[in-house]
């Protein structure tokens, strides 16, 4: 995330979400790894879902969803919290009405076989 953060020199956002239950501390480890003056990220702590390795009836239904409908995989441990994080911000209108998303899939689809 910091390689993205310094990439785009405050031209873009970079949101990252937290698998994890109380992950604001990675706001720190991020900013020992960011150029001075970046402000154009920031950690989404609220979509972990419990926490690390945590399932719930809403994520299983959400990831069935998106594979059925886009044959999009995901896992339960991190990218359908992300896409499930990304799809609620949305709806809150957290992003301007046209706005290009780019999520990125960061693997962990072992965990599902």
């Amino acid at each position: 995330m910091a390689g993205l953060i310094n990439a785009m020199q405050n031209k873009k956002r970079v949101i990252g979400f937290s698998s994890l239950k109380g992950g604001s501390f990675l706001e720190e480890e991020i900013k020992k790894f960011i150029q001075p003056g970046l402000a154009n990220w920031e950690i989404k702590t609220e979509y972990h879902f419990g926490g690390y390795g945590k399932r719930s009836k809403e994520a299983d239904d959400f990831i069935i969803e998106q594979k059925t409908k886009y044959d999009l995989p995901l896992d339960e441990v991190y990218t359908a919290k992300m896409m499930m994080g990304i799809y609620e911000e949305i709806r809150k209108g957290n992003f301007k009405r046209g706005s290009t998303i780019l999520a990125i899939h960061t693997g962990g689809l072992q965990g599902n076989y």
